[in-house]
């Protein structure tokens, strides 16, 4: 029987490694009987050869869930497997994309549909999507609001139903960060599809950026700013900042507390022991000042570096002495 993998994501889990390693494997692997469409994925390597487009055209009414030029292809190719791959699919209102298309394969013949999704600890995948979001350009909210914003793509418990519904027990869950990503998904394809062809050596979108990094993105996308000033405004920052004080976005109480028999619940749809589900939806505790008072000292320190006067370090200094006394 023909079957189809539905790489999901979540996002911040390795995926764009896997998506890159599929893309340049593709001849290869096509030889062997496996698809990984190019017609339909992204162009833009840095971001991961994924298929994301297919979902965001369909919710923006401007194709259908399957759009021809993947059907020619996947026909043409002739493939026992076919692979699609993109986070998109992790967020609930990609839901209704995901069940037409997996319907759209079926009629194709592809009956044998697939779920392959990495979790990460529900706290630090908050934070490190946030994160994600504001450094290429996009969020402009601060992390306490965009959380509140976004709480179903956070819900673990409530992807699985979807999930569950749509490809019943062939949903594969991993520990993100347990092993390498694109080694697991490899298993689930096959390893033996694989065997010559080596693990990438480098590991995309691994950007070491900290919370006072994340807030000057964020008040430069706010303020409509291109990212260059980004290393400018840290340098100032940094002369003000010294060593006195650790930044966090996050807050006390963001947080989310779980119902009762959540654990229980999501435990048995990833057919996990408990003791791993705890450990997915445990707090980490966090320390610091909230990164978002920055945003009167970057505005000082950018107003100082548009106009070419004092005004704006007075102001950037005078905000961090209300914020360190002493």
């Amino acid at each position: 029987m023909a079957k189809i993998i539905f790489h999901l994501g979540t996002y911040k889990t390795g995926s764009t490694s896997i998506q890159n390693h599929l893309f340049d494997n593709r001849e290869k692997l096509l030889e062997r009987g496996i698809l990984y469409p190019a017609s339909v994925a992204n162009a833009n390597r840095s971001l991961g050869h994924r298929h994301s487009e297919l979902a965001y055209r369909f919710n923006a009414n401007e194709d259908v869930a399957t759009p021809k030029r993947l059907i020619d292809e996947v026909r043409e190719a002739g493939a026992e497997t076919v692979i699609l791959s993109s986070e998109a699919w992790s967020a609930p209102r990609m839901a209704l994309h995901l069940m037409r298309i997996v319907n759209d394969f079926r009629a194709l013949g592809y009956a044998d549909a697939h779920a392959v999704l990495f979790l990460r600890n529900a706290v630090d995948y908050r934070v490190s999507y946030y994160r994600e979001l504001t450094t290429n350009d996009t969020n402009k909210t601060g992390y306490e609001r965009f959380i509140s914003r976004r709480r179903g793509m956070f819900d673990y418990q409530f992807l699985m139903r979807s999930y569950r519904a749509l490809f019943g027990d062939n949903v594969h869950g991993f520990e993100y960060g347990k092993h390498d990503s694109v080694k697991v998904f490899r298993d689930v394809v096959g390893a033996e599809y694989f065997s010559d062809i080596p693990l990438p050596a480098k590991h995309f979108n691994t950007k070491t950026i900290d919370a006072v990094d994340v807030e000057i993105f964020r008040v430069l996308n706010l303020y409509e700013r291109d990212h260059t000033y980004a290393g400018e405004v840290k340098a100032r920052l940094s002369r003000l900042l010294g060593k006195k004080a650790e930044w966090t976005e996050r807050v006390d109480g963001d947080h989310e507390t779980y119902p009762a028999f959540y654990a229980e619940d999501l435990a048995k749809m990833l057919n996990w022991s408990e003791d791993r589900v705890e450990a997915l939806l445990q707090d980490r505790p966090h320390r610091g000042r909230r990164v978002a008072d920055l945003e009167p000292a970057i505005m000082g320190i950018l107003s100082d570096m548009d106009a070419g006067v004092a005004s704006g370090a007075t102001l950037a200094r005078r905000v961090f002495r209300r914020l360190m006394p002493g």
